[in-house]
């Protein structure tokens, strides 16, 4: 499972592939060993120029169910001037 929480300062507006739960969760499933994928996540930025920080959390588990530490990644993002 992967999580994406926007920061206050966006508006979700789609993602894709589509969420399985809400606008911010996709269950997965299964990934081969050394296959990658991508979400898009498409937002609205809501607030003036500044930082905002992104960040996606992945919960998973190996094939014989073993679960494994959760990952959290967060990339600062600089909004200049937003179109609002």
């Amino acid at each position: 499972m992967s999580a994406a929480t926007p920061p206050r300062s966006v508006a979700y507006v789609s993602a894709v592939p589509v969420p399985s739960v809400g606008n911010n969760v996709w269950n997965i499933g299964t990934v081969a060993a050394g296959s990658s994928g991508t979400i898009v996540i498409t937002v609205v930025v809501t607030a003036g120029s500044g930082w905002i920080n992104n960040t996606v959390v992945l919960e998973y588990t190996t094939d014989p169910g073993f679960v494994l530490p959760v990952e959290t990644v967060t990339a600062p993002t600089l909004v200049i001037n937003p179109l609002m």
